[in-house]
């Protein structure tokens, strides 16, 4: 008889790194236990991570890990705690049928059940469902050095790249960078309704999220008062494969929602292209639902992708597959199921922008 458990202790991690070996694969980075506890937030539930686990007896079958996050949905006098659901997998023999009772328990826990990057066998347990399902959340490029990135882009797919143009302003405020230390950031939320729908960036979340990963390296750059700074997150990866490059992966970029925020928040996005440029990156790219941003990366001279995926977006190593980041929820009786434009979730929401392999020195 199957049972279920909400959290999985950390003293079976023997079991658990053996389940993943066998029912994904032996170089999958949660198989590195530094990742594994980051990931899943050991620390806050005493040695135990968040996760969904199926046994029949004693062995372990399934897991559907999730976050815990306060949000805001629809009102930001009002947030809740919503789940975001991450790491579907379940042994080959026991893939029918329990995919769905495991999503369908995250469901019953949180009233806002949600994730993205939903493989092909999860996408056909939800359609049907209460499940909202968006196939493609939009991606923005900065093109940094246009003769290298059109090198690197997919043959016959490179017509709408077009370059950055960089030249000199008086820039903008002081830019002042996020660290975990910074404890004088204090969003005054009402001010951001384009995040009315999302994941609250809060200091904790982003001490969390970007400043204790285990593997990454993050740059939080902002503008403005600490009320209502412009926030930029990225990082640098390194691609290797079939090329070689420099890529900058933007993961938050939000500003309050006025003229003035606006306009700190295209000069900010110009400040760190032009830093990105200067450290050799080839392209930037940002993937986000929040349309209102996505204009602000447009203003600053970032375009956004079109029908065809022009430059890879899996680097580690680099995949010619197309890749789009797909956006999926459920919510409670009673809350609101807004569209995408108006949500913001962006590729570090969940666990997509995530290390692809185990550490070489794990």
């Amino acid at each position: 008889m199957k049972r279920l458990c909400e959290f999985f202790p950390l003293r079976d991690w023997e079991q658990m790194s053996g389940f993943l070996r066998e029912a994904y694969r032996p170089d999958l980075a949660l198989r590195h236990r530094p990742i594994f506890e980051w990931q899943f937030m050991a620390d806050r539930y005493g040695s135990n991570a968040s996760m969904i686990c199926a046994y029949e007896g004693d062995a372990l079958i399934g897991i559907h890990g999730y976050l815990a996050l306060p949000m805001f949905w629809g009102n930001v006098d009002q947030p809740v705690v919503g789940g975001w659901g991450i790491n579907l997998y379940a042994r080959p023999e026991f893939r029918s049928g329990l995919g769905w009772v495991l999503l369908k328990k995250l469901k019953e826990m949180y009233p806002v059940s949600i994730g993205v990057g939903a493989s092909e066998q999860a996408e056909r347990i939800l359609v049907g469902k209460d499940w909202v399902f968006h196939p493609r959340v939009p991606r923005y490029l900065g093109i940094l050095d246009l003769e290298r990135a059109l090198q690197i882009a997919n043959p016959g797919d490179w017509q709408d790249l077009r370059p950055m143009t960089f030249h000199q302003t008086t820039g903008p405020a002081e830019i002042w960078e996020l660290t975990s230390r910074s404890s004088q950031y204090q969003p005054r939320w009402h001010e951001y309704p384009a995040m009315a729908f999302g994941t609250i960036r809060s200091l904790d979340y982003l001490q969390w999220r970007y400043f204790r990963h285990p593997v990454f390296r993050y740059f939080a750059w902002a503008v403005g008062v600490p009320e209502r700074p412009a926030v930029c997150v990225f990082r640098i990866e390194q691609a290797f494969g079939d090329c070689e490059a420099r890529v900058a992966r933007v993961v938050e970029c939000f500003h309050p929602n006025d003229a003035e925020g606006e306009s700190q928040g295209v000069e900010l996005i110009r400040a760190v292209s032009t830093r990105l440029k200067l450290e050799g990156c080839v392209y930037a790219d940002f993937i986000g639902s929040s349309s209102a941003y996505g204009e602000t990366l447009v203003k600053a001279g970032w375009i956004k992708e079109g029908d065809r995926q022009a430059l890879p977006v899996r680097l580690s190593p680099v995949e010619r597959k197309p890749r789009y980041q797909n956006l999926t929820f459920t919510v409670a009786r009673g809350l609101p199921s807004p569209d995408p434009e108006s949500m913001y979730v962006t590729r570090s929401d969940g666990d997509e922008d995530r290390a692809a392999a185990m550490p070489v020195n794990a």
